[in-house]
């Protein structure tokens, strides 16, 4: 019911050119239905074609869907014998002609050219309504566009390997790093939100940590992080130390911050190793291979920035 009121409203706007308000929609349908409930009444949602035909009649305010209401409760209390003498082919027709209005013909010159994701949805909506329900296809259509919208974006950040040498956006502060200091810092960056969809590219980036004596996971291009990101975050980390290498987080912003304090992770980092800004994770992991190895014994190895 809250898609088919959702879509309806998306229906509705195109043909009005005004925006509805999803949260009084959906609070207004709440407590109606909940109070058809309590008297033994039958949950209903917003009605498509018939806002449609609403429309097409003239209707400008609120004031014509009481109406509406009216006469529908006026038909169950009593005069649905009268409603009987509309023509079964009137009504038809009006069906017919405002369920031709409805569709929005703009997308079938370019079905050529979607994409095979963008046909699939498009076509399988399209079928599933004409042969089993609207609500049928409103779920289908959204579970293909979920499963597109996960590989789509698991797909967006191929991992890039570069050295901390070389120069690369996102931070600056660095250029205290002596150069063969910088040949064994990693850098990570994901891209985008941290969630189930990506965890399995964050994780496979800690194949390079092995080359590194101090790898930074900058988290400036994450504004989100849900459960499974952060454990993603976790293995990485534990993998890293699993083979002696140190992790840095840096820019933290504070809703990324508060969900992973809340998870756990910058206990196993540690405070000391977390940073707002990336200069000081650099100045760190300079420290942190100092006292190491000694500045003057360290060795280059290659690669270090891994962009998500």
């Amino acid at each position: 019911a809250v898609y088919d009121s959702l879509l309806t409203c998306i229906v509705i706007d195109q043909k009005t050119a005004d925006r509805h308000n999803s949260d009084q929609e959906l609070f207004g349908q709440g407590v109606a239905n909940t109070l058809a409930g309590l008297f033994g009444g039958l949950t209903t949602a917003t009605a498509t074609i018939r806002s449609l035909a609403n429309i097409a009649c003239g209707a400008k305010t609120t004031l014509a869907s009481v109406v509406h209401g009216l006469i529908l409760l006026s038909l169950v209390m009593g005069l649905a014998p009268l409603a009987t003498h509309i023509p079964m082919a009137a009504l038809a027709a009006v069906l017919y002609k405002v369920g031709w209005d409805i569709l929005d013909w703009r997308v079938f010159p370019i079905l050529r050219r979607l994409s095979r994701t963008d046909t699939i949805c498009f076509w399988a909506t399209f079928l599933v309504t004409m042969s089993i329900d609207l609500l049928v296809a409103v779920g289908v259509g959204l579970s293909i566009a979920f499963f597109r919208f996960v590989k789509e974006m698991s797909e967006m950040g191929a991992p890039k390997v570069v050295t901390l040498s070389d120069p690369f956006e996102p931070h600056a502060g660095d250029e205290g790093l002596e150069p063969v200091l910088r040949d064994r810092i990693g850098v990570v960056q994901p891209e985008g939100p941290l969630f189930f969809g990506v965890a399995d590219a964050v994780y496979r980036t800690s194949q390079f940590f092995n080359r590194y004596d101090v790898v930074i996971i900058s988290l400036s291009r994450v504004p989100v992080i849900d459960l499974s990101g952060a454990f993603a975050l976790e293995d990485l980390i534990g993998y890293a130390h699993a083979r002696e290498t140190q992790v840095l987080l840096a820019d933290l912003c504070p809703a990324v911050a508060a969900a992973l304090e809340s998870f756990g992770i910058l206990h196993r980092v540690g405070r000391e190793n977390c940073f707002e800004r990336f200069e000081l994770a650099a100045r760190r992991a300079q420290e942190l291979i100092s006292a190491k190895n000694g500045q003057g014994s360290a060795s280059a190895p290659p690669a270090a920035h891994v962009s998500l």
